[in-house]
């Protein structure tokens, strides 16, 4: 324990005086007048308010035969973001966000036979909506995505697969500033004994 605080204090001491030059501002709640910058994390407060919203779930799966399903799901949220000032602001004193979209929505079928060829196909939608999280900040786009997957069961033991995720190779990011989602293409032989 000595020795990693000698290492901070180290640390400090050697590039401390450079923290204001690279930008670094303080807060006037942190310790003032030791030399340091102070960097703060954790959440801006909203006094007494309270932020509301609601949503709901729902999930349907239709077996219509022993190798059939249908499916699908959606998410829904009454509000993902409040900007003070607005009738929905929830009197919060700063905006806020929830950083994900207020609709998404999945759908699918999978025909899974005990042997021979298998299919699965997917589709996925996530509303647009804004993400304000550090340097993940900015607007996240429209997600309509398409999955696909084949495969042959030869025997109980022994499988072959091939999947693609985001068929249509259409580019997306999770959040601003992440690298750029485009198709992955997977394949998989499975030996079970």
């Amino acid at each position: 324990m000595v020795h990693f605080k000698h290492g901070g204090a180290g640390f400090v001491g050697a590039l401390g005086p450079l923290f204001g030059a690279i930008g670094a501002v303080e807060s006037d709640r942190v310790p003032q007048g030791d030399g340091i910058t102070h960097i703060t994390t954790g959440y801006i407060t909203q006094g007494d308010a309270k932020r509301s919203h609601f949503g709901g779930d729902i999930s349907m799966d239709y077996f219509a035969n022993a190798d059939l399903r249908l499916w699908a799901n959606a998410s829904w949220l009454s509000q993902n973001e409040w900007i003070p000032g607005e009738d929905n602001d929830d009197d919060l004193l700063n905006t806020s966000y929830l950083n994900a979209p207020a609709w998404k929505w999945r759908m699918g079928m999978d025909y899974t036979p005990i042997s021979g060829l298998q299919f699965g196909m997917s589709f996925q939608h996530d509303d647009k909506f804004r993400s304000v999280q550090g340097f993940w900040n900015g607007m996240v786009e429209t997600k309509n995505l398409i999955d696909m997957s084949v495969g042959y069961r030869f025997n109980p033991g022994l499988r072959f697969d091939i999947s693609a995720t985001n068929l249509t190779d259409n580019g997306y990011k999770t959040y601003p500033n992440l690298p750029t989602i485009r198709r992955r293409v997977l394949g998989k032989l499975t030996f079970n004994f």
